[in-house]
């Protein structure tokens, strides 16, 4: 799990990122204090990332983590319009909604690719 831990901070520090890109393209200038705001949308990444690689390094095929890596990249801009709808609800409607579609991508991704993977060989 060490040689995960740099992935998983990237992937939890890259939904603050990605909310501090949309609202300053949105309002077209940058808001000083949205930089620790944004912190909120942070366990959303951590969240998904802790899923993605269980699921990724308990996966024994390689057609089982290329689909596994499709669900969660499919998932990510799902994960953050939920992340952002979710925030009207406080902290945990972010983190929940947010990080539901990254779950759900990841577990569709293990299912059909176990499926394909079963039937290739």
């Amino acid at each position: 799990m060490r040689k995960r831990l740099p992935w998983i901070l990237f992937l939890a520090l890259l939904f603050p990122i990605i909310n501090l890109i949309v609202y300053t393209v949105r309002f077209h200038i940058p808001d000083s204090r949205l930089y620790l705001e944004s912190l909120v949308f942070a366990p959303i990444g951590l969240i998904g990332g802790l899923i993605f690689f269980y699921f990724y390094d308990k996966s024994h095929s390689p057609v089982q983590k290329k689909a596994i890596i499709a669900g969660f990249l499919l998932a990510m801009p799902l994960a953050v319009l939920g992340g952002l709808i979710g925030g009207l609800l406080g902290i945990a409607g972010a983190i929940i909604i947010g990080a539901l579609p990254l779950a759900m991508g990841v577990l569709l991704g293990n299912y059909f690719g176990g499926m394909l993977a079963e039937e290739m060989s």
